[in-house]
């Protein structure tokens, strides 16, 4: 699969989701930000500027979070919905690929891969297994996100974690 900026972004299954952050889980974890009406400053903060990351676990639900000054993000990740869960947990992979798709063109306007830290990595294969063993369904998990989020803004969530600052310089 080609991902070229200012063309089409080729995952189609998220063509008509809202406006969000949404993960995809494989060897590691990858982020589509799908935002309307996404200006040059943005695409540029977005690309080339320092941003921080970090990770918000409440109940073995990690909410990976997104710093880049100008806007930020959280994502929940229920690995119950994902059938690449166990290649995820075996893995020893950390790069992290970030994606920014304006949600009315569907256009790709911008990439960026981090390497994410060792520690933090492992982290997330822990919460992934805790939380494969805790929930026995996908509602289940949904129904802890929601109240999570009912609990939790963004900010709060940044203000109240480990957030590691990245260059893309």
């Amino acid at each position: 699969m080609v991902f070229e900026v200012n063309k089409k972004f080729p995952l189609t299954q998220y063509e008509s989701a809202q406006e969000g952050c949404y993960s995809m889980v494989g060897n590691f974890l990858d982020f589509v930000f799908l935002l309307e009406g996404i200006s040059k400053q943005e695409v540029l903060k977005f690309k080339k500027e320092t941003m921080r990351y970090g990770v918000f676990d409440k109940d073995s639900i990690p909410f990976v979070l997104f710093d880049f000054n100008v806007m930020n993000f959280d994502s929940s990740i229920n690995f119950k919905k994902s059938n690449n869960t166990q290649l995820f947990i075996d893995s020893d992979a950390n790069l992290m690929n970030l994606y920014l798709v304006e949600k009315r063109s569907f256009i790709l306007k911008g990439m960026r891969s981090i390497g994410v830290k060792e520690d933090v990595a492992e982290s997330l294969r822990q919460t992934a297994s805790s939380q494969m063993a805790t929930y026995d369904s996908i509602l289940s998990v949904d129904s802890a996100i929601n109240k999570s989020l009912l609990l939790n803004t963004t900010d709060r969530m940044i203000s109240s974690s480990e957030m590691i600052k990245t260059s893309n310089r």
